[in-house]
């Protein structure tokens, strides 16, 4: 049953967030005309914080939707909500993540939904940080960086939350890391690209903390699961239900210029009247919104129950590989060349996911085991 979850876990992200991606791109990189204007020029849609605000109140209202969908008779919309939240879960997390110190303490639902409050922050802030970071480094460094997601998110466990974590994971995540990191550098040298060629000190600061970040959202993830109990859904609905309002805020008020995360200004107007602005002048771009909203809301739904039996670690495995899977299929299909050094990248992350894969699978075999014997020493009293 625990395979079979992962799977559909892993075909759900895949299958959405390829789509989201494509989508993803249309919308930043393909202007849209102006039906009532057919003389003036195609215009990009720019309101990033308008696009991600849409994004979280989807995923909010596809989270509660699901909630109420799989409700109950009986269970009151506190409990649904996973507002009646009195006790830790015993003796660390569900099935699937690792045991830590830390469980066992009392923790109510105010905890609770100021710990979730404080990742949806966290969450918020890496996005700005990463799209900076690209006006200062080439897109091959952000991409080798994001490869190596794994190595942030396993420190911020460590350092913040002192998780302890089974040996073969250390080596799961170098040798993923490993393989990774070879498949995006040995590829083959393309012609210059858009962006940064050169990698600034600055472009590497911010991308340093867009990684860090990223590694505190999802530490943060695995120790509310083991403090409280909450379902992923849960966690999906409040986190994005905290993101929409830290955004919308943004969006709405007239901000002055801040570096990084909020670097143009409002002025008197606001980003939310532009996007609407642009939206009312380029119809077209709605549909896209939309599709991007949706893919984006039904892929975390996925995201969250494998974040809920898996643990970050596993759910960053999904994440990172998600990309060389992709480049694998394209091999197949369209018929593209891989480089050697390529081939070996690539063979290096197998040998990671099946070395998890066999120790899951010892796991499983052990607790088959276990659970024969108690039925043997039940028949023979």
């Amino acid at each position: 049953m625990s395979l079979f979850r992962l799977a559909i876990c892993v075909s759900g992200v895949y299958a959405c967030f390829l789509l989201w991606a494509l989508v993803q791109e249309k919308l930043s990189s393909t202007p849209y005309p102006d039906p009532t204007s057919p003389t003036a020029a195609p215009r990009f849609f720019r309101s990033v914080l308008f696009l991600n605000t849409v994004q979280s109140a989807f995923s909010s209202l596809a989270a509660l939707a699901y909630l109420f969908a799989r409700r109950k008779s009986g269970t009151s919309v506190r409990a649904l909500l996973g507002l009646e939240n009195k006790a830790a879960v015993p003796n660390g997390a569900p099935a699937g993540r690792e045991k830590d110190g830390g469980a066992g303490k009392k923790a109510g639902s105010g905890d609770l939904l100021r710990s979730i409050a404080k990742v949806a922050v966290f969450q918020s802030l890496a996005n700005p940080f990463g799209f900076a970071s690209l006006r200062h480094i080439s897109y091959p460094t952000m991409v080798l960086a994001k490869s190596c997601k794994l190595v942030p998110v396993m420190l911020m466990n460590v350092v913040l939350y002192r998780r302890r974590f089974a040996p073969h994971k250390y080596l799961v995540v170098a040798l993923v890391t490993l393989g990774i990191s070879l498949f995006t550098l040995l590829a083959p040298s393309k012609k210059a690209s858009k962006g940064s060629s050169n990698s600034s000190p600055l472009g590497l600061s911010l991308l340093l903390i867009n990684l860090l970040l990223d590694g505190m959202t999802n530490s943060s993830q695995d120790a509310i699961f083991r403090a409280h109990r909450i379902s992923g859904t849960q966690m999906m609905l409040w986190m994005n239900a905290f993101a929409t309002l830290l955004t919308a805020f943004t969006i709405a008020v007239p901000l002055p210029a801040i570096p990084v995360l909020h670097p143009a200004g409002s002025g008197e107007s606001t980003e939310l009247l532009a996007a609407l602005d642009f939206i009312r002048h380029h119809p077209a771009v709605l549909r896209d919104i939309g599709l991007y909203a949706a893919c984006g809301a039904l892929g975390q739904l996925f995201i969250f129950e494998t974040l809920e039996h898996f643990g970050s670690l596993t759910l960053v495995t999904i994440t990172v590989t998600r990309k060389l899977f992709t480049m694998l299929l394209s091999v197949f299909i369209f018929r593209h060349r891989l480089a050697p050094g390529q081939w070996f990248g690539a063979a290096v992350v197998f040998v990671g996911i099946g070395v998890e894969a066999w120790v899951k699978r010892q796991e499983t075999l052990s607790k088959q085991a276990i659970r024969e014997e108690k039925r043997a020493e039940l028949k023979s009293l």
